[in-house]
């Protein structure tokens, strides 16, 4: 399926209604695969959409519905494909950590900017992504608010392949053929989102979160 976004070419709760009903159509057996279009991959969750969103439970409850639909893709019998078309930032790349191989183009980069906006991840990305990358590259990544290229991308382990997207399609059909297995979901994982969810909702409901917000918008409008 092509990724759903905003028209911030981010993600919001359209975004999540519409991979859920993705995968409640989905045949369990076969592969699932989510492809980015547009110029961006997705630019993490979508702060304009999200800004009525002020308490600690109303973030933790967004977390919460983005990390379920995550952890559906994690449970998912047979492997699961990522194509990624250009830029993820913040949630967009959080939400690479469910899949179980990555492919993205070469242009494609990834962004740990979550700080920007006072937050840390809030959709299991430190916990996943650390499964890929190591805890120690991850937590640098995310306090230096780290952009990377796909080749960096690829020698840290973070995604599994760089294809030009005209490639896609035939690179697909063989790994249709021949899948690789399933990424085992480690042992403590739910405790460890939990963790991550409980920070950021109270990052969320900070004052600096807020004005980050406000001020990111205001910005935007001019």
């Amino acid at each position: 399926m092509l990724l759903p976004l905003s028209p911030n070419h981010a993600i919001d709760f359209a975004s999540m209604t519409a991979l859920d009903a993705a995968l409640d159509a989905h045949e369990s057996e076969a592969v699932f695969v989510l492809r980015g279009h547009g110029p961006y991959f997705a630019l993490g969750g979508d702060l304009k959409a999200f800004s009525s969103l002020m308490s600690a439970e109303d973030g933790l409850a967004m977390a919460r519905r983005m990390d379920q639909i995550l952890c559906r893709i994690e449970a998912l019998p047979a492997p699961a494909f990522v194509l990624v078309n250009g830029a993820a930032f913040g949630g967009g790349v959080e939400l690479l950590g469910a899949f179980d191989h990555i492919i993205a183009v070469p242009e494609a980069t990834f962004g740990f900017t979550q700080g920007r906006f006072g937050l840390p991840p809030g959709w299991g990305g430190r916990t996943r992504l650390g499964r890929r990358v190591g805890m120690e590259r991850i937590d640098r990544w995310l306090a230096e608010q780290t952009v990377i290229p796909a080749e960096t991308a690829l020698s840290t382990g973070l995604i599994d392949e760089i294809l030009p997207e005209d490639a896609w399609d035939a690179r697909m059909r063989e790994l249709r053929r021949h899948p690789p297995p399933k990424r085992s979901v480690t042992d403590g994982q739910t405790a460890s989102i939990a963790a991550e969810q409980a920070a950021f909702a109270e990052a969320w409901a900070s004052d600096t979160h807020h004005r980050l917000v406000a001020d990111f918008l205001n910005r935007a409008k001019r």
